[in-house]
């Protein structure tokens, strides 16, 4: 019973990590060392996606700043 509360906590963490049904069934599979293969995987997969997000918010806040510019120039006259 202990052991199903535990499998059960780590479903919940996976599922909150992002990973789906088939890569959490796949997880429950695999021997501890390639759990951390995959966790560092994931780990990595997300951290490349946080980057993506952050060019991308970067490259927004330039075209906000420039328009911004360009309305308040056209106003001074």
């Amino acid at each position: 019973m202990e052991y199903h509360k535990e499998e059960q906590k780590l479903k919940k963490n996976l599922e909150d990590i992002g990973c789906s049904e088939h890569e959490i069934s796949l997880f429950f599979q695999y021997q501890p060392e390639e759990q951390l293969e995959f966790l560092n995987k994931h780990r990595k997969k997300l951290l490349e996606k946080i980057h993506k997000d952050q060019h991308q918010l970067e490259y927004l806040d330039y075209l906000l700043y420039h328009i911004k510019q360009k309305r308040s120039f056209s106003h001074e006259f």
